[in-house]
């Protein structure tokens, strides 16, 4: 789509397919498909890639201690943002990265810090939220409203919280990972 002779669109229907190769090759790569792509450009760069129909990319990104990490995701539509160095996942999104799996209606990565938000749906005709974040990391799994977590520390916050957890129920406002094996949970009435 071309305005004042100027490119603003491109739309793409039926196995529409990008690879992003940022110019600073220290940023990773990302690479999704799916049945169609808008992207959008804002003063002759790419702004915002809209990928829509069974979306799943993968980021190639260089891990901190060094080497190349994978991370795997997809939903229904996926935002891409290179200069924010954001992935959104919009509805059914999952995110995978080693053992970690997450599940959840809306999932924000940045590629650039690693950081997760995830936060269930809640549609106009009721109050209750839909597609909930759940985080599976190896055999442990935990639900709640709202999810942030950092993959290289693998510390993070879940708010609104009810589950069973290392043979323990829980129930409570936020429940947080600090290191392997220690966890803070604070009951907000």
């Amino acid at each position: 789509f071309i305005e004042d002779d100027t490119l603003r669109a491109i739309r793409v229907i039926g196995q529409a397919y990008t690879d992003y190769q940022p110019a600073d090759s220290t940023e990773g790569s990302n690479h999704a498909s799916g049945d169609s792509l808008w992207m959008y450009f804002k003063q002759g760069e790419i702004d915002n890639i809209v990928i829509s129909g069974g979306a799943q990319g993968r980021y190639l990104g260089p891990r901190p201690s060094g080497g190349q990490d994978t991370v795997d995701y997809k939903a229904a539509d996926i935002h891409f943002a290179p200069d924010s160095n954001r992935v959104d996942l919009e509805k059914d999104g999952q995110l995978k990265y080693g053992t970690i799996v997450l599940d959840a209606g809306r999932i924000s990565y940045w590629t650039n810090n690693r950081n997760l938000l995830a936060r269930g749906i809640k549609p106009s005709d009721t109050a209750a939220l839909i597609q909930r974040p759940v985080l599976t990391d190896g055999q442990q799994t935990i639900d709640g409203d709202q999810l942030t977590y950092n993959i290289d520390s693998r510390r993070g916050r879940i708010r609104g919280s009810a589950t069973k957890f290392e043979g323990s129920y829980y129930k409570g406002g936020d429940f947080r990972k600090y290191m392997k094996s220690a966890w803070d949970i604070t009951y907000d009435q």
